[in-house]
């Protein structure tokens, strides 16, 4: 589809099986490695088709985000596994992401980690996609896509344009001005 050149803006991909209750494996084999390098492989190889030269190079228009709604505690359970965590992480694929570690790094160690078993939450996920969409989407419409969100920074995570965040609800209207309802009546709604 996006050699198609269709339109495609945005698509999402469910990748499932991360719930590592029990059975999870260790030291470079088992199920979550394996998992892990499946996800790794689909993305090397989505990438890599995508990675051409002049107008066929589609990395510059790509920018993939790997996400979960939820994290996994720190430290293994009884029976070979790990439950649901606080903290997580983002990964941001593209032609034009920023590479390295972006945030702060809480720490491993039992007095930084929350309630003394998982990763501390330091960036908030919204963050990192109000950088997406604004650089690389050119939409600053933050309050709209993420209510009661107002905290935006820019990360560094990706290139791009800088648009000023608009945190205020918008109210969309034919023809008016965004807030500005004058000469609007119930028949035109």
């Amino acid at each position: 589809m996006v050699k198609l050149d269709l339109g495609l803006r945005v698509a999402t991909v469910d990748f499932g099986g991360w719930d590592t209750h029990n059975g999870q494996g260790s030291d470079g084999g088992g199920y979550f490695y394996t998992h892990v390098q499946e996800l790794a492989r689909a993305m090397a190889a989505f990438y890599t088709d995508l990675d051409g030269a002049g107008s066929q190079n589609y990395t510059q228009r790509l920018t993939l985000v790997v996400m979960s709604e939820f994290g996994r505690r720190f430290r293994e359970n009884a029976d070979g596994g790990t439950d649901h965590g606080h903290g997580n992480f983002m990964l941001v694929m593209s032609g034009n992401a920023i590479g390295g570690v972006h945030g702060t790094w809480p720490g491993l160690s039992n007095g930084q980690l929350f309630d003394g078993a998982d990763l501390a939450v330091t960036t908030d996920y919204r963050r990192v996609l109000s950088e997406i969409l604004i650089r690389r989407m050119g939409n600053n419409q933050l309050g709209e896509i993420f209510p009661g969100y107002g905290d935006y920074q820019p990360l560094g995570v990706v290139t791009g344009v800088d648009l000023p965040p608009n945190f205020g609800p918008e109210i969309f209207t034919d023809g008016f001005e965004s807030g500005d309802l004058s000469g609007w009546s119930s028949s035109q709604s």
